[in-house]
């Protein structure tokens, strides 16, 4: 099944162990320790994001695409709620370093995990704020009188 046509399911799981994975999940995440992330994901695991499409090789193109996320980012994940099997959460990544007022540069998006039982989700979708993106990063280059240079995501078809 495409994963735009992922159902939402309506298996039963207990939310407070809904809640408990994704605890874990973000806190590896906030860790960048991608090996251990992706391990809450089942093996046919499909991903994807705004930008980029669906991702190739199901768990393996999540994987390529977590450790695509520059190490010198910051996360924070703002909220989240259950609803089902599904998990919905707003996140914000930050550029390193702070503008001259102090303030970071911020860049918000969404995503949505299904929730698949046993400890794993089995979906992974992120929709991070484009246009926001480019125009901080602009600020950012701006600011430092240089390019921001992050390696392009590349996921192996």
């Amino acid at each position: 099944m495409p994963l735009s046509e992922k159902p939402n399911t309506s298996a039963s799981y207990p939310v407070d162990e809904i809640r408990a994975v994704f605890a874990r999940y973000n806190a590896l995440v906030e860790k960048l320790d991608w090996d251990s992330a992706i391990e809450l994901f089942t093996e046919d695991a499909e991903g994807g994001n705004a930008e980029f499409g669906v991702f190739p090789n199901k768990r393996e193109g999540i994987r390529q695409f977590m450790a695509h996320n520059p190490t010198d980012w910051g996360y924070s994940c703002l909220w989240n709620c259950v609803d089902g099997a599904n998990v919905r959460y707003k996140w914000s990544h930050w550029f390193p370093g702070e503008r001259p007022d102090g303030s970071r540069y911020l860049v918000h998006g969404y995503a949505e995990l299904h929730y698949a039982g046993n400890g794993r989700f089995d979906w992974l979708y992120s929709f991070p704020d484009l246009a926001s993106y480019r125009k901080v990063k602009k600020e950012w280059e701006l600011d430092r009188g240089q390019p921001y240079v992050s390696e392009q995501l590349h996921i192996a078809d």
